[in-house]
């Protein structure tokens, strides 16, 4: 689709807003990149600027020969706001604090005991910072991306959608593949901005796949409602990865894997009491003035 049969298909969705269209808002359809990606901006973010929550409860395994490992739950949490760009473009600047527990007494793990090596390692939380993306009307935008000695493949998927009882589903699918290249090491040496959990990645000479599945669901009749602009949804969430490098896995065949739900909400008390009570803990200021974080 060229620019401006784009802007002219933009201009008769309910995404455009306008009084004139409330009154025969079309049915959501499918087969339409636009109503999906509206699906996956309303669902996922938001269309307006308000401040949004996510949180997200994540089981990681460990995959090898097969077979699944409990290694830890994931208390995830974030929130953000969107901007609009014009044109049906936006962005999102949000902010992530994740915490490892443990599996059993739901403690905040500091170390982990990685069971196919024998060796105990520290877990790598990074002090929480805001990043921001670009999105397309069809969903996010994700190219250019630079990773220092690597060669980087990126897919995203914000396309397939389907209705059922009156409810949108809509998979937001992204996939990154880090080959090594050392040519493009030195040239790539002071880019470092990569939009992975904080789990981290492999080493610049390590192979790195990333499969991140989330499924957005919420009211089909908000999702193309132009005076609604952030409706409640939730979220499923899956993915299928290579190691962490921080567990040295090296030489050692097998995949990371998550399996996960949640939810958007738009206060903070309505976060998980167990993640407010960690970030409380951890990172007071955020918790005291999320907004002001999100603002750096």
């Amino acid at each position: 689709m060229d620019r401006r049969t784009l802007l002219g298909a933009l201009a008769a969705t309910p995404f455009a807003g306008g009084s004139a269209l409330a009154a025969s808002t079309p049915a959501f359809d499918p087969s339409n990149s636009l109503h999906t990606g509206l699906a996956y901006r309303k669902l996922g973010w938001s269309a307006n600027d308000q401040l949004t929550f996510h949180w997200l409860h994540l089981i990681r395994y460990g995959m090898v020969d097969s077979k699944l490992t409990p290694m830890w739950n994931i208390l995830a949490g974030s929130f953000f706001r969107a901007k609009d760009l014009g044109e049906g473009r936006y962005e999102v600047t949000s902010l992530s604090v994740d915490f490892f527990t443990d599996i059993e007494s739901g403690k905040l793990l500091e170390t982990y005991n990685n069971p196919w090596t024998g060796k105990t390692l520290k877990v790598p939380y990074k002090a929480p910072k805001p990043t921001t993306r670009q999105h397309e009307p069809t969903g996010l935008k994700l190219d250019g991306m630079r990773v220092p000695g690597k060669k980087v493949e990126t897919n995203v998927n914000t396309k397939r959608a389907w209705v059922e009882n009156g409810e949108v589903f809509i998979n937001g699918d992204l996939d990154i593949r880090m080959m090594p290249d050392s040519s493009a090491g030195a040239a790539m040496a002071a880019n470092k901005s990569v939009g992975a959990r904080s789990e981290g990645m492999g080493g610049s000479t390590s192979l790195v796949q990333v499969n991140d599945w989330f499924t957005y669901s919420g009211k089909a009749s908000d999702v193309m409602d132009p005076a609604i602009k952030n409706p409640p949804s939730q979220m499923t969430f899956n993915d299928l990865n290579t190691w962490s490098a921080w567990l040295e896995m090296d030489g050692h065949p097998g995949n990371f894997i998550g399996r996960g739900f949640g939810r958007k909400v738009f206060k903070y008390a309505d976060m998980p009491a167990s993640w407010r009570q960690l970030t409380e803990e951890k990172y007071p200021a955020i918790a005291k003035d999320p907004d002001g974080a999100l603002k750096g």
